[in-house]
């Protein structure tokens, strides 16, 4: 074989290499572009469907994972309002929890551990909470909280209503929350976010590694008939009023200290701790307070109880005229009627201002919610009217 045939050959080969890795390129290249085409469009529609939101919460790619439905973990909706939250459990307008049945608590065998990598960040991550409450000159302190590993709830006949609400809880403290639910947006040594790694479905307490202090969240229903919606202060560590700063009228994380006469934590104890602190009232009672469910905020995915108390001994101008004892959080409260044409007119014109004004303190959220829970109880019968009713809001957000 001489060097020309040689040549010929390789040159054949080298072409024949030159025009398969061509084909193979454009079919990647096809290929690509039809993956890139799908997802932009399933982008787009994300975007642009109901699956947006901005009022009061973050980008929607934090909490929509590809292995769960994605309406499941939609904001929750009344008529045109989204409120950055989602409900776990009741909230219908029929079940409620009361003392001492209701809510059942029981101690987690399971010890709260963190991840070794959040465990590595943790100091740096508490040092950022630390530095933004001073700056804001904020009253810190590391308390010991109760925290909720997890829930459950049985059946109750003939309506087979979720009842009782079984609560598994734990211990944690302050600082552990600082530096893990309101951290959630910072970077892991792996360069991935804490929320991005480890908190993608909100509705999963039992696997969550963030410190998840139970609160809860009341709106106060006065002796003269009006219902109440507490000012947030400017003083408080994390998300200072802006804006209308409001908040629900009784708002509170559990502490270890809330015992009832069982020796058992009992949220009808930090409700009624809660009260006194921030209505003032003098004897609030176990039976003057009822929750309606278990949500969770969907931006730093705090659990909290939400329900309503009745004041038997107070009016609203004496409420109002009573200094809360912890005024750097609650700064005072506003009172409206008990009638949902007050109440919705109320909480429309507060949206759209928070919308207007692109406030994103979930707060404000929680405490219109609180008032839209306690008119659906109130008044069950005319719920869907007053639903038509929040569905003619014109906001700035689009969705």
């Amino acid at each position: 074989m001489n060097s020309t045939t040689v040549a010929s050959i390789v040159i054949g080969a080298v072409g024949l290499a030159v025009a398969t890795a061509a084909l193979l390129l454009t079919r990647a290249r096809s290929d690509l572009l039809g993956f890139v085409g799908a997802s932009w469009k399933r982008l787009r529609r994300l975007l642009s469907g109901p699956g947006r939101f901005e009022a009061g919460t973050f980008a929607s790619r934090h909490v929509i994972p590809k292995s769960f439905p994605e309406e499941e973990l939609l904001p929750y909706e009344i008529g045109e309002l989204r409120f950055p939250l989602i409900v776990l459990v009741g909230g219908d307008g029929t079940t409620t929890y009361e003392y001492p049945d209701g809510i059942v608590c029981s101690w987690s065998s399971k010890r709260y551990d963190m991840p070794p990598d959040l465990l590595q960040a943790y100091p740096d991550f508490l040092q950022r909470r630390k530095k933004a409450a001073e700056a804001n000159r904020a009253v810190l302190e590391n308390r010991e909280h109760i925290r909720i590993t997890d829930y459950s709830f049985g059946l109750r006949r003939p309506n087979e209503d979720p009842w009782p609400l079984q609560l598994e809880l734990t211990t944690t403290n302050y600082f552990t929350t600082l530096a893990t639910n309101y951290s959630m947006d910072q970077r892991l040594p792996c360069s991935q976010s804490l929320r991005e790694k480890y908190c993608v479905d909100p509705r999963d307490l039992g696997n969550s590694v963030l410190s998840n202090p139970l609160a809860v969240n009341l709106s106060v229903v006065t002796s003269d008939k009006r219902i109440l919606l507490g000012i947030r202060g400017r003083k408080v560590a994390i998300n200072p009023a802006q804006g209308p700063g409001y908040t629900p009228a009784v708002s509170g994380t559990a502490e270890v200290t809330d015992k009832d006469d069982t020796g058992c934590y009992s949220p009808f104890v930090t409700a009624r701790r809660e009260a006194a602190e921030e209505v003032r009232s003098e004897m609030p009672t176990f039976e003057s307070i009822r929750f309606f469910g278990l949500a969770r905020t969907l931006r730093w995915q705090f659990p909290f109880l939400f329900g309503e108390m009745r004041l038997r001994d107070l009016t609203a101008s004496q409420v109002k005229a009573l200094l809360p004892r912890d005024h750097w959080e609650t700064a005072g409260f506003v009172d409206l009627p008990f009638s949902p044409e007050a109440v919705i007119d109320f909480v429309r014109d507060v949206y759209r201002k928070t919308d207007r004004e692109k406030i994103t303190h979930s707060t404000i959220y929680a405490g219109l919610f609180s008032l839209l829970q306690s008119v659906r109880y109130e008044y069950p019968e005319s719920w869907m009217d007053f639903v038509r009713e929040l569905s003619t809001i014109e906001t700035h957000t689009t969705v």
